[in-house]
């Protein structure tokens, strides 16, 4: 089950749809509250438990990323996110599956950049929007993003 959310796509319905339901404030606090208790079944190696609700954490907070009414709101799932896949990661790699902890490793990364340098490389895309997006959005609220042209 968290193999599968680790290694498959849970917003893949997000990006097939052509209109989604923006996630708000407050589906966002209720996967925070959720998020709480991750650490705590993590330390008390209460697996069962762990598995089901990092599966629905990934699935909850991949779609808030992609869907959510703003800025502030994608940038905190962002960070549930990263924290998320960091405890799916150490999951995985205490029972033995090496190979899907860094897969879930990875896919925290994104939110986890204090800042992004960025020189001689916009000229090269006949569409820089994707990547100014990406830059923007990798780094955390507040961080660093510098841009430099030739």
């Amino acid at each position: 089950m968290l193999r599968s959310a680790m290694t498959g796509h849970p917003a893949l319905g997000l990006l097939s749809a052509p209109e989604h339901p923006q996630v708000t404030r407050r589906e966002l606090d209720a996967l925070r509250r959720q998020h709480e208790a991750v650490w705590e079944l993590v330390h008390a190696s209460r697996y069962a438990e762990l598995t089901a609700l990092l599966t629905a954490l990934i699935t909850g907070l991949e779609a808030a990323t992609r869907a959510a009414a703003d800025d502030e709101i994608k940038h905190e799932a962002r960070e549930l996110l990263t924290d998320t896949c960091q405890a799916a990661a150490a999951t995985m790699a205490k029972a033995g599956e090496g190979d899907a902890a860094w897969v879930a490793a990875g896919r925290g990364a994104p939110a986890a950049f204090d800042a992004v340098l960025c020189h001689g490389v916009l000229m090269y895309f006949p569409d820089p929007g994707p990547l100014l997006d990406a830059i923007r959005t990798g780094c955390r609220p507040g961080r660093d993003r510098v841009l430099a042209g030739p």
